[in-house]
């Protein structure tokens, strides 16, 4: 225990009264107590002050408000059209539709792939219906129909992956252009 008569340890950390390497924080006197701008855990909570002193609401600069929409780079309109020509393959008409809907209005060239895309898939969609109607009213004879149909939904959908990635514009040769 130490004695209450005898004088502090100068080193000892604590009240901040004395200097040592807990003593106060820089640019306080010894004794004197922080104020408002600083509390003992830095400065106040809230927000940053602007240029003019005041707090500063709203989004730091550079980002974008609640229902604006970035527009889109280089490198993200190549992976989505991409995409949406890819997954053709085994989504049919759902990519596409997809695509253009929460593309359209972030990039011309989305907006145009996307409804490429999703003609295609309409345009497939309509292939495999009528070849599996084929195949059951000829009782399997025309059985090389729907692989037929598939086998066209995969050349076409990797060329147009492929060229979209290329960041070009891609028509499928035959199409049925539904959606304007």
């Amino acid at each position: 225990m130490s004695d209450p008569n005898q004088p502090a340890d100068p080193g000892r950390p604590g009240d901040g009264q004395r200097p040592g390497p807990y003593g106060p924080p820089p640019g306080q006197q010894p004794g004197q107590q922080p104020g408002p701008q600083s509390g003992p855990y830095g400065p106040p909570p809230g927000p940053p002050p602007g240029p003019s002193g005041q707090p500063q609401y709203g989004p730091p600069p550079g980002q974008q408000q609640y229902g604006q929409q970035a527009q889109m780079t280089h490198s993200d309109e190549r992976t989505w059209a991409a995409l949406a020509h890819g997954l053709v393959i085994i989504g049919f008409f759902i990519p596409g539709l997809v695509a253009y809907l929460v593309f359209k209005d972030r990039s011309p060239y989305l907006r145009d792939q996307g409804r490429e895309a999703l003609n295609w898939g309409i345009t497939v969609t309509i292939i495999e219906v009528v070849a599996y109607v084929l195949v059951t009213v000829t009782f399997g004879i025309l059985f090389f129909l729907p692989a037929l149909s598939f086998v066209l939904r995969l050349v076409f959908g990797i060329l147009a992956a492929l060229a979209a990635s290329r960041h070009e514009d891609y028509r499928y040769p035959f199409n049925l252009r539904l959606v304007k």
